[in-house]
């Protein structure tokens, strides 16, 4: 859901082919989170293909690219650049001739935008929502989403069914090695099909520590199930991925999952197959070639390939209006929204106890204190009139006394408050 926008380039054309030509787009009120994105019409040409358009409107601020086809029949000629789609995250809507025409039609009669409402339909199976997440075990992005989307993946309980899929490199002539441990800086197992690189942004140095990381989730899913692995996710991210505090080795993972209570004879014997027999390595590095995943993360979400925000709200909404019945994500759209409320309240709540134990903190003191200032000023004042009085009588059986005259006037200063 969004507002579309149509931006000229700056040589007249619509065709977002030159960076250069093309409009910074600016939507006011504009939050990256929000259901209302930006959505650019683009014109179809054979200047250049359709996913440098989009790379250009991602890059200028849209959030979808519309692309206006310039026949009623659409041609699907896969007017494609795999390079360049590797840095592509938007998704692309194609509209026939008239449509596109009516659009800009619409536009033209004083309007700024229009506001649209795009789903997706046919990929409903039964209510349930199948999800390969594509990625590697050392990137920081991905393994904040399991903290995010945590909270996600309980309201749709036993309607999601997720699959890990852990990238290899396919390195010729690399040393290989079956051995369970990161003593050996092996970047691979079994042969040189399934290898990783280091991550020198986390401080690996040893390719071997993240190829070890990659098949011990691979088992951890394996051998205990998603909720099991999801935990463990959760955790690994928090005590060993921090990037304040990178602590991502061996001795951490092993550590978490000790915490977590895990079989760790049942894990190692996981992984003894997993390097010495074919399954899900190999069936990873298959469905990489499969789907043709060239960057990481990437998400598959009944087999169609999510290309929104990697952002837990955003995927959570995605699945929930395209994937669920329309019953089903009425429901959980109200589970969330009234926990959202009683947090909210909460909150309110909160803020006013606080308030009004200020407010009483502060009469209470206020109180104290001027107890305490009447209390010191009655005291200063009998000490003070004490004083005065000892001086009056000092003085009267003094020099009073002696002089004998009757009448003598003397002065008394009060001194103090």
């Amino acid at each position: 859901m969004g507002l579309l926008y149509n931006f000229p380039n700056t040589d007249g054309t619509n065709y977002w082919c030159e960076a250069s030509k093309c409009i910074l787009i600016s939507v006011s009120n504009y939050d990256f989170y929000t259901e209302y994105i930006p959505i650019v019409l683009v014109d179809h040409s054979t200047n250049c293909k359709y996913t440098q358009k989009a790379l250009n409107v991602q890059n200028k601020g849209g959030r979808l690219m519309l692309l206006a086809y310039d026949s009623n029949e659409i041609d699907d000629d896969y007017n494609v650049d795999d390079i360049i789609g590797e840095k592509v995250e938007i998704p692309t809507v194609i509209i026939n001739k008239d449509f596109a025409q009516a659009i800009k039609e619409y536009l033209k009669n004083g309007r700024d935008s229009i506001g649209l409402a795009i789903k997706f339909s046919g990929v409903k199976k039964k209510g349930e929502v199948n999800v390969d997440l594509y990625y590697r075990s050392d990137d920081i992005r991905t393994l904040n989403f399991f903290k995010e989307f945590q909270y996600y993946k309980e309201l749709l309980k036993d309607k999601l069914f997720f699959v890990p899929r852990l990238k290899y490199n396919n390195f010729v002539n690399e040393y290989t090695s079956n051995e369970l441990s990161t003593n050996s800086n092996a970047p691979c197992v079994k042969d040189y099909h399934y290898c990783t690189t280091s991550n020198y942004d986390i401080l690996v140095n040893n390719p071997r520590i993240i190829l070890m990381e990659n098949l011990r989730q691979s088992c951890i899913y394996e051998t205990f199930g998603l909720d099991s692995y999801w935990n463990y996710m959760v955790k690994f991210s928090e005590k060993c991925a921090d990037i304040e505090k990178l602590n991502f080795n061996e001795e951490c993972a092993k550590n978490v999952i000790k915490s977590l209570k895990f079989n760790e004879e049942e894990l190692e014997n996981c992984l003894k197959n997993l390097v010495e027999g074919e399954g899900k390595i190999e069936d990873d590095f298959e469905q990489f070639k499969k789907k043709k995943i060239f960057s990481v993360p990437e998400i598959i979400i009944n087999g169609m390939r999510y290309k929104g925000s990697f952002s837990a709200k955003q995927i959570f909404s995605t699945i929930c209006h395209s994937y669920l019945e329309d019953g089903e994500c009425e429901t959980i759209m109200n589970i969330w929204r009234n926990k959202g409320n009683i947090g909210k309240r909460l909150i309110l709540t909160m803020t006013l106890i606080i308030v009004v134990l200020l407010i009483f903190t502060l009469l209470c003191y206020r109180r104290m204190v001027q107890k305490n200032l009447e209390i010191t000023i009655n005291e200063k004042i009998q000490e003070q009139a004490m004083k005065a009085i000892s001086q009056y009588k000092a003085f009267q059986e003094g020099k009073g006394g002696e002089s004998g005259v009757l009448g003598t006037t003397h002065k008394l200063e009060l001194v103090g408050d």
